[in-house]
């Protein structure tokens, strides 16, 4: 498992990530897998990917939900390993700044749940054929509200 003071940063050659309504959509265009997350995952990978170390996102996602730091702790550190296995994220190479605008505040009646990445594999022989260019994808990889 990642250090605890450990900083990620998103492949952007290789990945193009939105969120939408809660829900993180996450691509893969080197291998052509593509991935999702529910709430509380979608608020650890903005965390994880907006410069937070893993120890600061466990920190945030356990005060937001009234939970033990460890328990919390050993959830973002599973899924951070989980991301890297992916080839999702690497580790950062320096300092990065936090982004300023996530939000932290629970939303009302919101739980925690363990933060899930599930990947699928049925877009990979689409992708395979007509590759979308990541270049092509930097201003706006999904046009429409994000």
């Amino acid at each position: 498992m990642a250090a605890a003071d450990t900083r990620v940063q998103m492949v952007d050659s290789e990945v193009v990530a939105r969120v939408f309504d809660g829900e993180a959509i996450i691509i893969n265009m080197a291998n052509g897998k593509y991935y999702s997350m529910d709430r509380v995952g979608t608020l650890a990978w903005r965390l994880l990917t907006g410069g937070y170390s893993l120890k600061d996102t466990a920190v945030c996602l356990a005060d937001r939900y009234g939970l033990d730091e460890a328990r919390v702790a050993l959830d973002v550190g599973n899924l951070a390993d989980q991301l890297m296995n992916e080839g999702l994220v690497t580790p950062a190479d320096g300092p990065s700044e936090r982004a300023p605008e996530i939000d932290l505040a629970p939303a009302v009646g919101e739980t925690y749940a363990t933060p899930t990445l599930t990947g699928y594999s049925d877009m990979t022989d689409v992708l395979a054929l007509d590759p979308p260019m990541p270049e092509a994808l930097e201003e706006d990889p999904w046009p429409g509200p994000a």
